[in-house]
């Protein structure tokens, strides 16, 4: 188990609709860490969270607009 391996389920799940559609909807852990088992991923729900958060903070700040940006500096 490894984050590395939990960063390369979130990149698949970015590209892959089939396992995308296979996660969708799941409410617990336990489910999550079974659907990524099931696609050859060995993580831990920890890792999933952890690596998750990482993720989406990494994307808000993609997506920030700088002030200058902001005002068409």
């Amino acid at each position: 188990m490894s984050k590395e391996n939990a960063k390369k389920l979130i990149e698949e799940l970015q590209t892959n609709e089939e396992l995308k559609s296979k996660v969708q909807g799941i409410t617990y852990p336990a489910q999550l860490v079974k659907a990524a088992a099931d696609a050859s991923y060995d993580v831990t729900a920890e890792e999933l969270t952890e690596v998750e958060k990482e993720f989406r903070t990494e994307q808000a700040r993609k997506t920030r607009l700088s002030e200058n940006e902001l005002f068409g500096l």
